[in-house]
């Protein structure tokens, strides 16, 4: 299966929100980062038909997902990032009410429900109402009814949001087992939590692709650009000035190990190379003092 963005744009009056983008999606997890305004919301809006491309056209399989129309909405999940649920209702009858939302026969929901209260590991919660759940199982039954109509497409916009780290590390793996046979596009500003199960990482920023490799591949061609020293406390200022700070240890004899992003071996204190992480390279790529795209 093939999800192909072609030069997509949109247009709100006098904002670009989103300005020619283009990529092809397979099966696996797709993360998608930037900061707020960068257009990740419009291009899940666009693609879920809830708003229009002002130029451009998404195609599923090769054929233009506004021509497939609802055949295309049939194939696709998502989940919202609001936790806007109906509290009254228990988490078994939520899901009856969203698979005939979504058309699904008695006895394809029934069976379908069944599978995702146990997939999502709330069966034994089942009958509780919704206002009582933690945050990471109103989460997973958000994912849930994402997937009650077995889409082959699922977009999950910032669904670790507000999770503690056990329920954080429970939904990650969730999502990296369903992705085997789904394109999934992970919508999220926690870098950590995409960092292991992302098959490739698509950054906006102000509505264009930074952009879009592996992990791996990503943080090879940033091998050369993170470097570190120990410096005075009172010099942390002037480094943030000139550099993007990815870290800050303090250390035993008062000193602080500083962590910067940058292109060549910075002139003051003594630098040696680091490691890079994905969060190093985040902050590098957003850094507003960052004139030039190092990847361009």
């Amino acid at each position: 299966m093939m999800f192909s963005f072609e030069s997509v744009s949109k247009n709100y009056k006098n904002t670009i929100a989103l300005n020619n983008f283009s990529a092809d999606l397979s099966e696996g997890v797709y993360a998608l980062l930037g900061p707020n305004g960068a257009g990740k919301s419009t291009l899940m809006n666009i693609i879920s038909g809830n708003i229009n491309a002002s130029s451009g056209k998404c195609l599923w399989n090769g054929q233009n997902i506004e021509d497939l129309g609802k055949k295309f909405l049939n194939i696709l999940g998502y989940m919202p990032q609001q936790q806007n649920l109906y509290h009254n209702f228990t988490a078994r009858q939520f899901l009856w009410y969203m698979a005939a939302l979504k058309g699904l026969t008695r006895r394809q929901a029934s069976d379908k429900i069944d599978f995702l209260l146990e997939l999502t590991h709330l069966q034994k919660d089942a009958h509780k109402k919704l206002g009582t759940f933690s945050g990471g199982m109103r989460q997973r039954i958000l994912i849930a009814q994402s997937l009650l109509n077995d889409p082959q497409m699922l977009i999950l916009d910032e669904p670790t949001a507000g999770l503690d780290p056990m329920e954080r590390v429970s939904i990650r793996n969730f999502i990296s087992e369903i992705s085997l046979s789904k394109i999934v596009i992970f919508a999220t500003h926690v870098v950590s939590d995409i960092e292991n199960i992302a098959k490739e990482i698509i950054f906006l920023k102000q509505g264009q692709l930074v952009l879009k490799d592996s992990p791996l591949n990503i943080l090879q061609s940033m091998s050369s650009k993170i470097w570190q020293s120990s410096i005075p406390a009172d010099e942390l200022e002037g480094i943030r000035q000139k550099f993007a700070v990815s870290s800050v240890v303090p250390q035993r004899d008062g000193t602080l190990c500083v962590y910067v992003m940058s292109e060549s071996c910075p002139k003051d204190f003594s630098w040696t190379a680091a490691v890079p992480n994905l969060e190093s390279v985040y902050l590098y790529l957003f850094n507003e003092d960052n004139n030039e795209n190092i990847f361009r």
